[in-house]
């Protein structure tokens, strides 16, 4: 089957029209602390938001919620280090704490690894679905004691605002920055 121009031009634009942007990290304003997006500074709805000392996580942050996230975590300028689940097994090869720490696969092993490797904030996501609804969730968690210190979520809405960084991504992003120099 061959295209027409005129088809390949009708391809484009729908194309165009029904793009949008995932997964692309952005530094948050100076001028507002926050990231700007079409719908301004919005933020994410915060289930859960725990008053701590966030400096102690600043030295270090793992995120195992994706490349993304990770980008956009470094991005913020909190963390002095960002890491992914791999350079944290490497990491922990590096310094010889294979007996103490055999894998990091699971909440136990995450756990393990901030008991001997260093002090870290794990910053990780799920999908919590409620009924037809499917809610993005960013969580932070202490990994020394397994306790969930800030949750916030946004519903990913496929039909009519779209999932993209945007609409969901952005205002989860804000309301963690909120959160880490705790701001209420």
């Amino acid at each position: 089957m061959k295209l027409r121009p005129a088809g390949c031009v009708a391809i484009g634009i729908i194309l165009s029209l029904s793009s949008c942007t995932v997964g692309n990290d952005v530094k948050p304003d100076p001028a507002t602390g926050y990231i700007s997006s079409t719908a301004g500074t919005s933020k994410a709805t915060v289930v859960l938001y725990k008053t701590v000392d966030t400096s102690k996580y600043q030295p270090l942050a793992l995120v195992t919620a994706g490349t993304f996230a990770e980008k956009q975590i470094r991005d913020l300028g909190f963390f002095k280090e960002v890491i992914n689940l791999e350079q944290l097994q490497t990491a922990i090869v590096t310094n010889n704490l294979g007996d103490k720490v055999p894998s990091v696969n699971d909440r136990i092993g995450i756990s393990n690894a901030a008991h001997h490797y260093k002090v870290f904030l794990w910053i990780h996501s799920k999908a919590d679905r409620r009924g037809s609804k499917v809610y993005s969730q960013l969580i932070a968690t202490d990994p020394m004691t397994m306790e969930d210190l800030f949750i916030t979520e946004h519903v990913l809405d496929y039909v009519w605002a779209g999932v993209n960084d945007q609409n969901t991504f952005y205002p989860m992003f804000n309301s963690f920055i909120d959160w880490i120099h705790q701001r209420k």
